[in-house]
């Protein structure tokens, strides 16, 4: 019987078949015409795992694309194609990945195209592998989703990974932040509704006032340095506070208006 190397863990393989062969250690089958292609699977699947380890993700990615041309049902490829996509060459990497928030859902990899191939050519091993990774992925995010605040996106991705790690406790923090956010959002909205009412209340004491002052300043401006070749605008000002009762009628609203309007502005931000 011919002994072949598996490509995946490199233990002996045995062929059920005159095409189809089995790993007795790590459980993945393969499917070869001849043994010449098993012979281009192994290296092939040596040579993206030595780019990968290079960080060299580019000639990663095309040396999988050439070993999908001998095997196109090969799980393990599509498994690495999917970690060169996603620029994951150690195991750390893998375990703390997380899709950039422009990108993310709920989804995780899931619905990349390597990860569905691998999942649908897979043996239950690398099914198991695959949804392990892709659970990390959606958790992952969740925290940074966490982390950034945003709870509501953080509890919907928390809750599709129910039972991983501490997500059940996450959730429930980041559902009960959103929905006390949610609350402060709808008390701010509702507040305002009153504030236009208030503020012109506020510009009817202010605005008149305004006027006022500038119609006495115009009708007086006459007399306003009576006998100097030149005014300011302190002899201005002088003139009006020398104007007793007046002065005080125009001003005094204005004061008010003011302060009222600085009460309410400060409430509000409250």
């Amino acid at each position: 019987m011919i002994i072949y190397k598996c490509p995946s863990c490199g233990a002996d393989i045995q062929p059920l078949s005159s095409l189809i062969y089995t790993c007795e250690h790590c459980g993945t089958t393969f499917s070869f015409d001849n043994e010449k292609d098993v012979r281009k699977m192994v290296v092939k699947i040596k040579q993206i795992k030595i780019a990968l380890s290079d960080s060299d993700f580019d000639k990663a990615e095309k040396l999988c694309n050439k070993a999908i041309d001998i095997d196109p049902e090969n799980a393990e490829v599509y498994y690495l194609k999917l970690l060169c996509k996603h620029f994951i060459n150690t195991e750390e990497r893998l375990t703390n990945y997380a899709l950039i928030p422009d990108k993310r859902s709920t989804w995780g990899v899931s619905m990349d195209d390597e990860y569905k191939k691998a999942y649908a050519f897979g043996d239950d091993a690398m099914r198991k592998k695959l949804e392990s990774f892709n659970l990390s992925v959606i958790y992952n995010g969740g925290v940074d989703w966490q982390n950034r605040q945003e709870y509501l996106k953080a509890y919907n991705s928390l809750k599709k990974t129910s039972g991983y790690k501490d997500s059940d406790e996450r959730a429930e923090i980041c559902k009960k932040l959103a929905e006390n956010s949610v609350n402060k959002k709808q008390n701010y909205s509702s507040a305002p509704k009153n504030a236009p009412k208030i503020s012109r209340g506020i510009w009817y004491l202010t605005v008149p006032g305004l006027c006022l002052s500038a119609l006495f300043i115009i009708i007086q401006f006459p007399n306003i340095g009576k006998g100097q070749q030149s005014i300011n605008i302190i002899d201005i000002i002088m003139f009006f506070i020398g104007s007793g009762p007046i002065f005080v009628i125009c001003v005094l609203p204005i004061i008010i208006g003011i302060i009222l309007q600085i009460i309410y502005s400060v409430r509000d931000k409250k």
